[in-house]
């Protein structure tokens, strides 16, 4: 059976394809391709690199992050690089087929009512993967 687990992962390993596609894979992937910015954009401050921008165009500063997921470290750090960079905050959702809608849709509102509350205007973008649609939302 250990024999089996190891050429498991030893298989899906040498078959980038096959295996699961994570959060930086995307962000790199459609920072270039698709919003044609910097991807892992480094920050310094007294010469060493303390954050890195997932994606920085000429106007926004983007953090990307799951669709489905908790967004509240994706909202502080996109202000984080919007207040370094003086460029727009922008959070990229990243939409699966099979997530819920309710749970993309709870992740927009949450950053919908940090915006209202303190008067921000971090920007949304869904991106449906692997393909990288941008999906309009209401």
């Amino acid at each position: 059976m250990k024999y089996l687990i190891i050429f498991l992962i030893f298989f899906l390993t040498s078959f980038p394809s096959l295996a699961k596609k994570n959060e930086p894979y995307y962000s790199e992937k459609f920072c270039v391709d698709l919003f044609s910015g910097t991807s892992e954009d480094k920050i310094k401050e007294e010469g060493k690199i303390v954050a890195s921008i997932d994606c920085s165009t000429a106007t926004k500063a983007m953090e990307f992050g799951w669709g489905d997921s908790d967004v509240f470290d994706n909202i502080g750090q996109s202000l984080f690089y919007s207040a370094i960079t003086g460029k727009t905050p922008t959070i990229v959702l990243l939409v699966k087929e099979e997530m819920k809608e309710n749970a993309i849709r709870r992740s927009i509102r949450k950053i919908e009512d940090v915006n209202n509350a303190f008067g921000l205007s971090i920007e949304v973008i869904l991106l449906k993967i692997p393909n990288g649609e941008i999906i309009k939302y209401e």
